[in-house]
């Protein structure tokens, strides 16, 4: 009233009462209204109306890095060639890549673009579609990549790479 806002605060306990499995090194992502929430050894889709986890499996990853888009997570072993799409229910594929992986992106519609090291250039990118059919790949010898994006429809990709001289980017 009167020009003044007034604001007070309640927190209620008892109302997601979710436990995870462990306190370090988690990542907690939106998933189509969902809480994606990665932990070092399991990946749990919970329904943030009930707290009650709607699916849930042992990644058994050494260095999970997971990236979400629409109903789609992509979760990678970044430095190992293992990686896997799942959606808010079920794994849609699991996959090992010839070379290690550097980093990742999922869109929309299930489209995955992956770096990865390459034996014959320094990097190479490849776009999967949610069939895991091939329907891009590009070899990169100019440097490293440090990151990657896709598009929300899967169409377009973008990429960083980095490469140094004498210790000089």
């Amino acid at each position: 009233s009167s020009g003044k806002l007034s604001i007070s605060q309640n927190v209620e306990k008892n109302n997601f009462s979710y436990n995870l499995d462990s306190s370090q090194n988690v990542t907690v992502k939106n998933i189509n209204n969902k809480l994606g929430v990665l932990t070092p050894s399991t990946f749990t889709v919970i329904d943030t109306k009930k707290a009650v986890a709607k699916y849930t499996f042992d990644h058994g990853y050494s260095n999970p890095v997971i990236k979400t888009s629409g109903i789609y997570s992509l979760l990678v072993d970044q430095g190992s060639t293992k990686m896997r799409l799942d959606n808010t229910s079920e794994n849609v594929y699991e996959n090992e890549l010839k070379g290690n992986i550097l980093c990742g992106d999922v869109a929309k519609n299930g489209n995955t673009a992956l770096a990865t090291l390459s034996g014959d250039k320094l990097c190479n990118v490849t776009v999967y579609n949610k069939s895991l059919d091939k329907k891009m790949s590009y070899d990169l010898d100019y440097g490293y990549i440090i990151d990657i994006a896709i598009n929300n429809s899967g169409s377009k990709i973008a990429f960083v790479a980095l490469n140094s001289k004498n210790a000089q980017l």
